[in-house]
């Protein structure tokens, strides 16, 4: 992926590798974020994938540039974009220029 993204696609595949994946989950997987060992906030281990997304749920921020001209100026893009980060819900994701 490149340093900026010109399509929708190209948001789509962002977010798809921000959280991980719900096990059993349909759709594209190729973007799904893999799995490492990290640790919680009170220094539990989390090994396995379930403790992975109990760790981080609600955690996780996307952060999105509008830098190109097809996210600024083209409205039908910029709306469907917009949409995609308000589908995460409150405080889940930012949009800047």
């Amino acid at each position: 992926m490149r340093p900026y993204a010109v399509e929708v696609a190209e948001a789509e595949a962002y977010l798809a590798c921000v959280d991980f994946p719900e096990p059993g989950g349909a759709g594209d997987r190729r973007f799904a974020r893999g799995a490492y060992p990290v640790f919680a906030a009170d220094g539990t281990p989390t090994f396995t994938p379930a403790a992975l997304r109990e760790a981080e749920a609600g955690k996780t921020l996307a952060m999105l540039q509008f830098e190109t001209e097809e996210y600024i100026f083209d409205a039908t893009t910029r709306r469907r974009v917009l949409a995609l980060l308000a589908a995460r819900g409150p405080q889940a994701s930012v949009a800047f220029i």
